[in-house]
């Protein structure tokens, strides 16, 4: 009989294939991607907010969410290590279902964890 893992938020992580998956360009995922070099960080004197600079994301991946959103696709390789942050599920809601990560700061060489 196969084995099912349901990850608790703490839990460490490898990926043994590449994943792709989507980055939306909103803050809470500023530090990756500025990390990934896919996100610039624009501000003026009422806000600050995130955008991908065109040509960043490859043809076809970058595209509007809700209007609201942009979307751009990235590929972590096998190998990469991730630490499960927050588990977030909501009733009868499945598209607000999501996963927080962490890649850990020492296994990347920087300072700071990057956290999307």
């Amino acid at each position: 009989m196969a084995k099912m893992n349901i990850p608790t938020v703490g839990s460490k992580i490898e990926l043994i294939e590449p994943w792709t998956f989507s980055v939306y360009g909103e803050y809470r995922n500023k530090t990756l991607g500025e990390y990934l070099n896919i996100m610039v960080s624009k501000q003026n004197s009422y806000k600050t907010w995130v955008e991908f600079p065109d040509p960043v994301c490859p043809p076809g991946t970058h595209m509007r969410d809700m209007e609201k959103y942009p979307i751009c696709k990235h590929t972590f390789p096998p190998g990469t290590k991730l630490i499960i942050d927050r588990i977030f599920i909501r009733k009868n809601m499945p598209e607000f279902d999501s996963l927080t990560f962490i890649i850990p700061k020492h296994t990347i060489g920087r300072t700071k964890n990057i956290r999307f």
